[in-house]
């Protein structure tokens, strides 16, 4: 639940260098996939990817990062997204936390905003591998 809070609130305050921090290989693998076809410069993700971009490119990225994580959140009130519940088993080595936020009907219980599949990287810290968010809304 640790590793679930910090990342939320790395991406509520804009900590771009703490994002990329919690991602396992796997979440870094996918966020650059991501960008690729996003149309990111391909020879600056190659870069990034095998850990010898220049500092510049890679905090341009980790703030692209940012910037498209709290896009896929933007049904959400990033300053009262929390983990609800878990973690729960979710595949051998991975776990899910559901990411709620207070609803803003009176009494209503917190919504799910989504959750993140989180796995152990070799020293058996948490890591996020990935934020499958749940949209409200267009």
């Amino acid at each position: 639940m640790e590793a679930a809070r910090d990342f939320v609130r790395a991406i509520v305050w804009g900590e771009h260098t703490t994002v990329w921090e919690l991602l396992s290989d796997a979440g870094r693998s996918t966020a650059l996939s991501v960008a690729r076809a996003r149309g990111f410069d391909r020879v600056i993700a190659s870069r990034i990817d095998d850990g010898v971009a220049d500092p510049t490119e890679l905090d341009e990225f980790q703030a692209r990062l940012v910037g498209g994580l709290r896009r896929d959140l933007r049904s959400v009130d990033l300053e009262h997204l929390e983990p609800l519940s878990g973690p729960d088993p979710f595949e051998e080595g991975r776990v899910v936390v559901e990411l709620g936020s207070p609803s803003t009907l009176p009494g209503a219980e917190p919504w799910s905003a989504g959750r993140l599949v989180l796995s152990a990287d070799d020293a058996g810290r948490w890591r996020i591998d990935r934020l499958e968010p749940r949209l409200a809304g267009p």
